[in-house]
C-alpha cells in the first residue's frame, strides 16, 4: 500500500500471464517484460528499448517508424496503434489512379533557338536545291529538284497533297500564317505526310504595303506569329522562310538570323498564279515588271534560256520581252484549262542548264486546278531525266 506502482499494477491476472508467456517466447527477461510490457513486446528479439527512447524500427516486418514519430519516454496507446494501422491499410489498398494534371502547353523557343533545333541561318538566300550525298559537288552530284508551294494552305492544298502522295514526292510548303490558322488540319496533314513547312509571313504583305516598310519589328511580328502557329500545330521547328514576292530588303537577313531561319528563294518561277488568273480576267498570261512593285528591289530571277523568245513554240506567252515588260499580247484569247496546264509544265521544266533547280508553284490564293493537273507531268518529266526530288532541307521522300 502506498508503494510505487509497477508496470503490471494496472493489468489483470490473465493479462499478466499473457505477458510472461510472450516474454518467454521472445526471450525478454521477465522483470523487464513486467516493468515495461508495451515497449518490451514491441521490441522483438532483442534487448529492451532504453528508457526515454523510441522503439527501434522493425524493417523485417515492413514497418518503418520515423525516428521522430514517437515522443521521448512515451508509449503508444492502443487507440493510436489502431489509427495507424487503418492509415497503413488505406495506403496499401490500391485506389483509382489519380487524375493527371494537364501540362501547360510549352511554346517552342524559336527565337535564338539552340543548334539542335534549327541550324544557323545561311548568310545568303538559297536558290539551288540541296545535293544528295555528303561529298557531292554541284557538277558530280545526282541532279536534284525541289518542288515548293507558296501561299497556302487553301482550297487546292488537299488535292495537291493527294497528288504528291500518289507520286511519292516530298515538297516544301511556305505557308501564310493567317491561312494556316484558318486550315490547321491541312497544315498538320502536310507535315504528317513528310513535307517541309516553311514561313511565308503572317499577312503576305509587300514592303510598300506596310507603313515604314519591313522594319525589324514588323518582320519579328510576321515571322514570329507564323512560326509559333506552325510549331504548335506540327510539333516541328520552323527553319526556313520565303519572303513574299521574293523581296530581300536589308532588314530581312538580320530577321532570318534572329529567328534562325534560312531564306529560300527559287530558280524557276512557273508563274502559275498568273496563268490561272488570266482565265478569270479574260487577259492573256503576262508578268508585271517586279521593279514596279515598290522601291525595294526583289531578287532577280535567273535569265531565261537563250532563244526562248516570246512563246513556247505554239504561240503561247513565255519568257520573252512581252513578259518582261508586263504587256499582254493584243487580242489573245484567255487560256483554256488544258493550255494553262501545258504552259505550267513547260515553264516548270525549262531548266536553262540547271542541275539543281528550285521550282516555285502556288497552292493558295485562288484557283490552282491547273497547278494540280500539271504536277504529274512535271514529276514524270524530272524522273525521266534522272532527277531526285528533295525537300529544301535535303530530305528525300522514300
Amino acid at each position: 500500500m502506498g508503494g510505487p506502482l509497477s508496470g503490471t499494477d494496472h493489468l489483470r491476472p490473465g493479462a499478466v500471464l499473457a505477458v510472461l508467456i510472450c516474454a518467454a517466447v521472445l526471450g525478454v527477461p521477465a522483470g523487464v517484460a513486467m516493468a515495461h510490457p508495451p515497449q518490451a513486446l514491441a521490441h522483438r528479439g532483442g534487448a529492451p528499448a532504453p528508457s526515454g527512447s523510441a522503439p527501434a524500427p522493425n524493417r523485417s516486418a515492413g514497418l518503418i517508424v520515423p525516428d521522430s514519430s514517437v515522443p521521448s519516454a512515451a508509449s503508444p496507446t492502443p487507440t493510436a496503434d489502431r489509427a495507424a494501422d487503418r492509415a497503413a491499410d488505406r495506403a496499401a489498398t490500391p485506389g483509382p489512379p489519380p487524375t493527371p494534371t494537364p501540362a501547360a502547353t510549352a511554346h517552342p523557343v524559336l527565337r535564338a533557338a539552340p543548334d539542335e533545333r534549327c541550324p544557323r541561318a545561311a548568310s545568303a538566300p538559297m536558290i539551288t536545291a540541296p545535293l544528295v550525298g555528303r561529298t557531292a559537288t554541284e557538277r558530280t552530284a545526282t541532279p536534284t529538284v525541289a518542288l515548293t508551294f507558296d501561299d497556302g494552305p487553301d482550297e487546292a492544298t488537299a488535292a495537291i497533297l493527294d497528288t504528291l502522295a500518289a507520286q511519292g514526292v516530298a515538297a516544301t510548303f511556305f505557308v501564310v500564317g493567317r491561312s494556316a490558322a484558318a486550315r490547321p488540319d491541312l497544315l498538320r496533314r502536310a507535315a504528317a505526310e513528310g513535307h517541309l513547312i516553311g514561313n511565308h509571313t503572317w499577312s503576305h504583305t509587300y514592303p510598300t504595303q506596310v507603313r515604314g516598310g519591313w522594319t525589324a519589328a514588323h518582320l519579328d511580328r510576321e515571322l514570329g506569329r507564323t512560326a509559333r502557329l506552325i510549331s504548335e500545330q506540327t510539333g516541328h521547328p520552323v527553319c526556313w522562310l520565303r519572303p513574299p514576292g521574293g523581296f530581300t530588303p536589308p532588314s530581312l537577313a538580320p530577321a532570318g538570323r534572329r529567328w534562325r531561319m534560312t531564306t529560300a528563294l527559287w530558280s524557276i518561277d512557273t508563274r502559275d498564279w498568273q496563268v490561272q488568273s488570266a482565265s478569270v480576267t479574260g487577259q492573256s498570261a503576262w508578268v508585271p515588271p517586279l521593279e514596279g512593285i515598290g522601291a525595294v528591289t526583289p531578287v532577280t530571277p535567273p535569265a531565261p534560256p537563250q532563244g526562248s523568245g516570246d512563246d513556247l513554240g505554239d504561240g503561247r506567252l513565255g519568257d520573252g520581252p512581252h513578259a518582261a515588260s508586263g504587256q499582254a499580247h493584243p487580242g489573245r484569247a484567255p487560256l483554256s484549262h488544258a493550255e494553262q496546264v501545258d504552259l505550267i509544265v513547260a515553264r516548270a521544266t525549262t531548266l536553262g542548264g540547271q542541275r539543281h533547280p528550285i521550282v516555285l508553284f502556288h497552292d493558295g490564293g485562288g484557283d490552282r486546278s491547273a497547278t494540280r493537273d500539271a504536277l504529274p507531268e512535271v514529276i514524270a518529266w524530272y524522273r525521266a531525266h534522272g532527277f531526285t526530288f528533295v525537300r529544301l532541307d535535303g530530305a528525300v521522300h522514300r
